[in-house]
This record gives structure tokens, sequence and C-alpha cells, in this order.
């Protein structure tokens, strides 16, 4: 699982003033810090304690008053749950647009990662996928334990200066990356250059997990996983009150 993904918000990074003669590169960097400044932005002060519950209520996002947000309460721990032990699962909707009659039910989504932000596909994506079920599905997005807006963080790093550097030094090494490379160029060259770049990738992940190690809310990165993911879903589906799981991930 990769450190803790940030939230996404719409906002307005001003553009800055550059004189003609720094190089385009210049340009790309800036954008490419303001967008993941815009990512660490926190949406969870925003919304209302009362959002934190058993089940689900739903509100209007502060970001975007046209979707819909809450938190759902799960176990930390399966194995051994206690009241005063849970993760607080963020949910972003799209809600369906049909009537009543015609309403299906709703779908989950995930972009997979592993530690993609499904709160941050919904907002993204989550209009087209609407309009590819005619609007007759609720679009759900959930952040996974350990990601962007669920609760606890898993705390990687000791600051979010140092959260944002890092997942800028891996915007910066391309991630994600074409494994076969480029067809442009010979296949000893390609090789090469997909080891070198494998050789830095593996670094930066190698920082990140010695960071979660370091700094890292120990109880959280031990309920990371797979298997609780899974449990984490049924709880959704079953605080919505469905008889099964319509996925899309």
């Amino acid at each position: 699982m990769t450190f803790d993904k940030s939230p996404r918000l719409p906002t307005h990074v001003p553009a800055p003033q550059h004189s003609k003669s720094r190089p385009v590169w210049a340009c790309a960097a800036l954008a490419l810090l303001g967008y993941h400044l815009y990512n660490h932005i926190r949406l969870d002060v925003l919304l209302p304690n009362s959002a934190v519950a058993s089940g689900i209520t739903w509100w209007p996002c502060p970001d975007i008053t046209t979707t819909q947000c809450a938190y759902l309460s799960v176990p930390r721990d399966y194995a051994h749950p206690e009241a005063n032990d849970t993760v607080s699962i963020f949910m972003r909707k799209i809600p369906a647009t049909v009537a009543s009659k015609d309403y299906l039910g709703s779908i989950l989504i995930n972009p997979g990662g592993p530690g993609g932000s499904g709160n941050s596909l919904a907002l993204s994506y989550g209009h087209r996928m609407s309009a590819v079920v005619d609007g007759r599905y609720d679009i759900i997005g959930f952040d996974p334990r350990g990601v962007n807006m669920t609760t606890p963080r898993l705390g990687c790093y000791e600051n979010e200066a140092q959260a944002i550097h890092a997942s800028y030094k891996q915007t910066l090494l391309g991630v994600p990356y074409d494994s076969r490379g480029s067809a442009s160029f010979p296949a000893g060259t390609r090789a090469r250059m997909e080891h070198a770049y494998l050789t830095r990738l593996n670094a930066s992940f190698t920082a990140t997990s010695l960071a979660c190690l370091e700094n890292g809310n120990r109880p959280m990165l031990e309920s990371v996983s797979t298997a609780y993911v899974v449990q984490d879903i049924e709880r959704i589906v079953d605080a919505l009150g469905e008889d099964g799981l319509n996925y899309w991930g």
C-alpha cells in the first residue's frame, strides 16, 4: 500500500508570471506542484462531525454540492473488533438522476492501485459513469483504509509538505509507467532505460516504506489489507440496505 493519498478538491491556483526566457519545463514543474498542493487540501475538516457514524448519513459535499459525502464507521481489526477502535471510511456519491420507479440501486467504484482514491474517481469520472448506466444507479466512490480521506491516516510523513514532496517526486519519475517502453528506441536502449527507471522507482517506494516504518500509525499499518477492504465493502453494502454488491473497478 502506498502512503496516504490526498483529497482532490477543486481550487484555483493563480498562474505564475514567467518571463519568455524561462524554459517550458519550469512551467510544467510549477503546474505539477500546484496539482499536488491541490490534492492535499483537507476536506474532512469541512464536513459536519455527525457525518461520522455507524450508519450512513449523506451530506452535500462542501466542495461540490451536487455530490454527497459521508463516513461509515467500521472495525479497524475485524479479527478483534472493539467499539472504540474503528476506521471511518469516506465516501462520495453521484446520485442517480432517474425517477424512483427506474432506480436500480448503487454501484461502488474503486480505481485499484493499490492506494487509489474512489472518492477522487467519483469526483473526476462519476458523472460519466452515471451516464453509461443512464443515471439509474447511485455511483459511490470510497477511499479504502489508509487512503486519502479515510481516517485514521497512515501517518507515514511527519507533515503535509513531506507527503507532497514524495508524491511530486513520483510524478517526476513518470508514475504510472509503461513497462514496454517506447517502440521508437532499439530494444537494448529500451531495456537500459527501463532498468534505470525501475531502479529509481524502487528507491522511491523503499523510501516511502521506511517512512511508514519510522513514523507511521502502526495499528493502521497492520490493518491495511485486501481482505479487510473486502469486509469494508460488505459493511458499506449492508449499510446501504442493498441485497448484493454492484462493483465497478
